[in-house]
């Protein structure tokens, strides 16, 4: 029996009563996990074996297979995330991002520590855009196509930074804006960096006008369907939430 730390990212029904949890852990990276029996009304891993369930599993661990829980130790169950509807939204895109970067038994305890910091900055209400936004950015690192956010992305000058563009990869200055790309706000251009660079876990608030985000969100979104070819699910449902909440 192994102990490991981990959340719960995905969560599906085998058999009639058995589950099988892809849990992000910090000794193993993504291991796959069965509960046998957990939807059964008397078992004790009904409640835990969750999605966004924080907790140490004690398993049978079987290195690119399928390990066998024993025990479960609750951490945290993030219950805030589970009844409210855009939070719950936000974070299981942040999910199954998690799921579709990593490879199974890739041991990432820095994204680990990343991602249970910014699952619980939204439990306590912080802004779920915002914070997606940072887990977004910051895992264009791993995925090797980080965006230049320190020079200007075409001639790497420093001086006079004025939008930032997708398709170009990153800053762009004054003298290479093409008449294709869009102007974005001096206060959108300094945050983009701020979040890339930022350490979430030392973070008490962060407020950002609807134009910032609006500025971000498109880069990120751009940026994201131009250079790694994720396609998500949640993605599509976030899109459905934002509508709801605008009409």
């Amino acid at each position: 029996m192994e102990y490991c730390e981990g959340l719960v990212v995905r969560v599906m029904t085998y058999k009639e009563s058995d589950v099988i949890m892809t849990v992000f852990t910090r000794e193993h990276g993504l291991i796959s996990v069965l509960a046998k029996g957990a939807k059964k009304m008397k078992s004790r891993f009904r409640s835990s074996a969750s999605i966004f369930t924080h907790a140490s599993f004690y398993v049978n661990y079987k290195p690119n297979s399928l390990s066998i829980l024993t025990d479960l130790k609750l951490i945290d169950a993030n219950s805030a995330l589970k009844v409210d509807l855009e939070k719950a939204a936000y974070a299981s895109y942040l999910c199954e991002l998690t799921f579709k970067v990593f490879d199974k038994d890739d041991i990432q305890e820095d994204y680990f520590q990343l991602l249970l910091d910014i699952i619980e900055k939204l439990n306590i209400d912080f802004n779920p855009k915002i914070m997606t936004m940072i887990y977004e950015l910051k895992l264009l690192d791993y995925l090797g196509v980080r965006p230049n956010l320190d020079s200007c992305a075409n001639c790497f000058t420093k001086q006079k930074i004025v939008s930032f563009d997708a398709k170009s990869g990153g800053y762009i200055c004054a003298n290479c804006f093409g008449p294709y790309m869009k102007r974005v706000s001096i206060k959108s251009i300094k945050v983009l960096r701020q979040l890339f660079y930022v350490d979430v876990k030392k973070v008490n608030s962060i407020k950002l006008n609807l134009n910032t985000i609006n500025e971000i969100k498109f880069f990120i979104n751009d940026y994201y369907e131009g250079n790694t070819g994720l396609y998500l699910k949640s993605k599509k449902f976030l899109r459905d939430i934002e509508k709801l909440k605008i009409t």
